[in-house]
């Protein structure tokens, strides 16, 4: 069994790769909320990458797309399920871990992630298509298209999973059978013609 710091920590890594990693598809539940409340001239902290203007346009695309809000939406539902899976860890660990968790504090990690992988001018598209009708539409529709795809997904897996147990068990099965015998109990060996 793993320890509550092991699951704790895959908690951590999950939810993080979830936040922030594909705006189009995990931030898009906040969407309404995203879109109300976005902030492109907020105050920012020192800058993380060495260009400013890059690391700002990366945070505002994170912004756009709801990737802030969603980080935070998603602790808020992820923390009771694990105080479930974990009844033995105190309310008091979960109440500080979440004073703790700041989404702000994920984004800033994740910025050398979007600076490695994407351009400015990337960002700068990415963040044109976000204001669209069309990647409003992403946004809007990504937690319907994300959760019917997971649907989909599992029911294949465990059909796979099915499968393959039964090709398994009837190998095994099949090898576990004994080998003819002749009529004194022994093994029949192979004739080999004489020369």
């Amino acid at each position: 069994m793993n320890s509550p710091r092991t699951v704790l920590a895959g908690f951590a890594a999950v939810a993080a790769t979830m936040l922030l990693t594909d705006p189009s598809a995990a931030v898009a539940q906040a969407a309404p909320v995203a879109a109300k409340t976005v902030q492109p001239n907020a105050p920012q902290p020192d800058a993380i990458l060495p260009d400013a203007e890059k690391e700002k346009e990366i945070r505002q695309l994170i912004a756009l797309s709801g990737g802030d809000k969603i980080g935070t939406q998603m602790m808020d539902q992820m923390i009771p399920a694990m105080r479930k899976m974990l009844p033995q860890v105190p309310a008091e660990f979960w109440q500080e871990f979440r004073r703790k968790a700041k989404v702000s504090q994920l984004v800033d990690r994740l910025l050398p992630i979007y600076d490695k992988y994407y351009s400015r001018e990337d960002v700068k598209g990415l963040i044109q298509f976000y204001q669209t009708p069309l990647g409003q539409k992403v946004i809007a529709v990504a937690p319907a298209v994300s959760k019917e795809s997971y649907a989909v997904g599992s029911a294949w897996g465990e059909q796979m999973a099915r499968e393959v147990i039964e090709e398994y068990q009837a190998r095994e099965k099949a090898a576990a059978k004994p080998a003819p015998t002749g009529k004194s109990g022994a093994s029949a060996a192979p004739v080999r013609p004489a020369r």
